[in-house]
């Protein structure tokens, strides 16, 4: 039985529909949020507060790469919504909106006069729906989902509008998304070789295009210059972004695409968009103008951005950074697809092969192997139940440390610890995203992205940092004895000794750590009866650790008899 042009879409239309509910549904089943969005959440909350976008109370340093997007969480905080819930919700609303976009241009790829005889395929919008990690970073507490939209919409206004007024929504459009994320200038920047591709008004349409950047984006890159001092944002320096590093993100990129093979078609699709290339500016009346338009600018978009990503190594989140173009690719292979021509049997099969792919990637990462050459299934690492157990630890921390004058470093997945414990001042210090001074230090040596610049023992100390938490310092601080300190089972590393925070610290029954005066006052002598290298190794912990920071003369008169 062959069905009707007219059955054959119904039918597809019931697919979509199913499809849409399927990505919603994995979407929600899926929904995390990592730790670095808890940094942007911080900023949020200070911004609220009156103090500023700062991660730190007086410190004007620019952690963030999301400048929309923590804006926005800000606006929810003010109006009492929870960032965590907040940014799932719009991450999902962005999701479905993205969706709707690429069935809107699958939609004007056929022509009105074609639709009787042709059947609508909208497989770049399932591919992207079925993409699990497309439905994956449809939350994540990050801007993914928000820039992967404003990108595909500008995209849209640009392929599909044939006047000056949507050149002039996709400057617009262009512009949020790079005032949401930095890289996605790369997008704005490439759309100007496009329009000039264009029939005439060649000119008329780049200005046009260009005027939100002017208006929008310069006055904000002036401000932002104006308050944090910099040209870039300082995660710019603490990721090394100014230094190449191709081999790390070559692997990044081998990773995605052996993950979605589906998308070395994209370079076969190449040779569609070449074969047409000189018909690219023609005014066509069949839908071909559109699938040209998309394979040119989708090419144009799609080669600089992933060469930006491959050269700055990447991203330790895997697929994070292809994200944005992933809707693009399927574009482009949605366009290709047309221009075969075929017949709609075959071209439906071929969508079909298409999507079947998508559903069925090869996964690289297995559970209990999260990592990979530095790049992390940060889906994995950050379960749901993450959030509730740093809401838990913060507020012990806030407990113990709340209304302190104290400093604190923070390393792995802190920021979620550190969002809610609410201290005054904590240190980023595997990158520092939040610190200008380890942030433009040089890189030692290259590794994972975005973990290659840890903060020295000597800044600790100097910048007053009384306590570093990491992941699990458990046995390996704990033999050192001196420095380990448990907060309720919150484990830590003990910095520098402040007298009056631990001696207030003592009076909790379930902070454990060795005071240092009283160390001294029972194990001096043991001290004594070390090496004399041993010794002076000691006194030199000890000045460091202590008596730099304290007034004790009493002890420190007996320390440099003894040793």
């Amino acid at each position: 039985m062959t069905l009707s042009p007219r059955s054959g879409q119904r039918v597809l239309w019931t697919l979509l529909i199913l499809v849409v509910a399927y990505g919603l549904y994995q979407a929600i089943a899926l929904a995390w949020v990592c730790d670095d969005a808890f940094i942007s959440f911080r900023y949020a909350a200070n911004l609220v507060n009156s103090h500023g976008l700062v991660y730190n109370v007086g410190e004007r340093v620019e952690g963030y790469t999301n400048f929309l997007w923590t804006v926005a969480m800000a606006g929810g905080m003010w109006a009492g919504f929870d960032p965590v819930d907040l940014s799932q919700v719009l991450g999902l609303v962005f999701f479905l909106l993205t969706a709707a976009v690429l069935i809107f241009m699958s939609f004007r790829f056929v022509a009105p006069l074609e639709r009787g005889r042709r059947v609508v395929i909208p497989m770049a919008a399932m591919a992207m729906l079925l993409s699990h990690e497309c439905q994956v970073w449809a939350t994540s507490g990050l801007e993914t989902s928000s820039v992967t939209f404003l990108v595909a919409l500008g995209f849209a206004l640009l392929v599909l509008g044939d006047s000056v007024r949507p050149t002039l929504a996709a400057g617009c459009v262009m512009t949020l998304a790079a005032l949401s994320r930095p890289d996605a200038m790369i997008f704005c920047l490439m759309a100007v070789p496009y329009l000039f591709l264009l029939r005439k008004p060649r000119i008329r349409r780049v200005v046009t295009f260009l005027i939100p950047l002017v208006l929008l984006f310069v006055p904000y890159w002036l401000a932002r210059y104006e308050y944090y001092g910099y040209p870039f944002p300082n995660t710019y320096y603490a990721k090394s972004v100014a230094l190449s590093n191709y081999a790390q993100g070559l692997i990044h990129l081998w990773l995605y695409i052996k993950t979605y093979y589906v998308l070395l078609l994209v370079p076969v699709a190449l040779g569609a968009f070449l074969a047409g290339l000189l018909k690219l500016g023609r005014s066509w009346t069949d839908s071909d103008r559109y699938a040209y338009r998309s394979l040119g600018l989708g090419f144009l978009m799609v080669i600089p951005y992933v060469f930006y990503v491959v050269r700055t190594g990447g991203d330790f989140m895997f697929a994070r950074f292809f994200i944005p173009v992933t809707p693009i690719c399927f574009v482009i292979l949605e366009a290709a697809l047309l221009r075969l021509r075929l017949r709609p049997r075959f071209h439906v099969a071929l969508a079909c092969v298409v999507l079947a792919c998508v559903v069925m990637r090869w996964p690289q990462f297995q559970p209990g192997n999260t990592y990979f050459e530095g790049i992390a299934d940060e889906h994995s690492v950050y379960p749901p139940e993450m959030v509730a157990k740093a809401r838990v630890e913060g507020a012990l921390l806030k407990k113990y440390l709340g209304g302190k004058h104290v400093t604190v470093g923070f390393v792995g997945t802190g920021a979620m610890r550190m969002y809610y414990a609410e201290l005054p001042t904590a240190i980023e210090c595997h990158t520092g995203l939040t610190d200008e001074y380890i942030a433009h230090l040089p890189v030692e040596h290259r590794g994972r992205p975005g973990h290659e610049k840890p903060a020295p023992m000597d800044y600790l100390v100097r910048r007053g940092v009384n306590f570093l938490f990491t992941d699990g310092p458990g046995k390996e601080i704990e033999s050192q004895n001196l420095r380990f300190i448990s907060f309720g089972g919150i484990p830590a590393a003990i910095i520098v000794y402040d007298n009056a925070v631990m001696e207030s610290l003592r009076t909790f029954a379930d902070v454990r750590f060795m005071p240092f005066p009283d160390f001294l006052d029972r194990d001096l002598q043991q001290v004594r009866s070390l090496p004399p290298e041993q010794r002076r190794e000691f006194f030199e912990f000890s000045k460091t650790f202590y008596f730099d920071h304290n007034a004790d003369s009493v002890h420190l008169a007996a320390v440099r008899a003894g040793l």
